[in-house]
């Protein structure tokens, strides 16, 4: 609902502006079976968002989303574009960052700058440390089909991010690997990846969702459903093997390290955000199958290098493989 667009000065009188044409766009979308054009002049228009903008809390780390959402519904038109500026666009950015490293580790209440900074330490600290490299990974093939990340459903059908990641989170876990549900009344004892992508997620045999059986038995809750005593899909993944040939994989640091894989952030920065799993690069978001065909491409290494323009030594290397580039 908002995009960011540089500040204008112009004559409301003279100058057709963007304002004015999104309003009449908004306005015919809504204007009935006959699809009359309202015009609202820029000026109203414009009003109407200066004093949106005028209300906007000058406190970092703000939920501007739900702010801005009433104050548009209460203007009558809730899917109106609003356009802010550098300095509001500046407290999003740092509700985001804020929303990242905290989550709902601090509870309700939001933290001052100060018991901020001193949070993020500890969790930079301790997610280095603690960090659970999560994937769903093939037992067949030992590719990681799947990188868990915050938002990644589980089988009780509730986020990652949702679930004890750490201590800052869950500071009375058992284990390391003691990632249960922390949603109230859920009976999730273990985080367990489902495949699936938005709202939609594989379903049973018996035709139910994950979330229609219960957690730690698999069995279907349904009255109607008394022959399904474990949940089985036919799913079968990118990798061309089937859903139960797969299992959710918590490793550590060390443990990842000692097989090989990879556990730096290639891209810079996330240090100390909450539930990151498996997520270490751009590539991540991909299945484990294009990964894996993608990975150490004869044409571009030569002897454990990039080869570069001019790199004779290492095309000698990559020809002498009996690879051609």
């Amino acid at each position: 609902f908002c995009s960011c667009a540089p500040e204008q000065e112009a004559d409301p009188e003279t100058t057709t502006t963007s304002e004015q044409t999104d309003t009449e766009v908004h306005s015919q979308n809504a204007g009935g079976a006959n699809g009359s054009i309202k015009r609202t002049s820029s000026t109203t228009c414009a009003s109407r968002k200066q004093k949106i903008m005028s209300k906007l809390p000058v406190e970092s780390r703000l939920t501007v989303n739900d702010h801005l959402r009433g104050e548009l519904t209460e203007a009558g038109q809730p899917h109106e574009t609003v356009y802010i500026n550098s300095a509001a666009k500046a407290h999003v950015a740092a509700y985001l960052e804020y929303n990242r490293v905290v989550g709902d580790a601090a509870g309700s209440e939001l933290l001052s700058d100060a018991e901020y900074a001193d949070f993020r330490r500890r969790a930079i600290e301790t997610r280095t440390r603690e960090r659970l490299y999560v994937a769903w990974r093939c037992l067949r093939t030992g590719i990681d089909c799947k990188s868990v990340g915050p938002s990644s459903k589980c089988f009780c059908g509730h986020m990652y991010k949702q679930h004890a990641t750490d201590s800052l989170r869950a500071p009375n876990r058992k284990h390391d690997k003691d990632v249960h549900c922390q949603v109230s009344g859920c009976a999730c004892k273990l985080f367990e990846y489902i495949p699936g992508h938005g709202t939609w997620t594989i379903k049973c045999l018996c035709k139910h969702e994950s979330t229609d059986h219960h957690p730690a038995s698999k069995k279907c809750k349904h009255a109607k459903c008394p022959g399904c005593s474990r949940f089985h899909s036919t799913y079968s993944c990118n990798c061309g093997n089937a859903w139960e040939d797969h299992a959710t994989v918590f490793q550590t640091r060390q443990e990842r390290v000692a097989e090989g894989r990879p556990v730096d952030n290639l891209a810079g920065g996330g240090q100390g955000y909450e539930a990151l799993g498996g997520i270490t690069d751009f590539s991540s978001l991909a299945d484990g199958a294009e990964r894996a065909a993608n990975q150490q491409l004869p044409f571009t290494r030569a002897a454990g290098r990039l080869l570069q323009d001019g790199d004779e030594a290492g095309y000698a290397a990559l020809m002498a493989a009996g690879d051609t580039p």
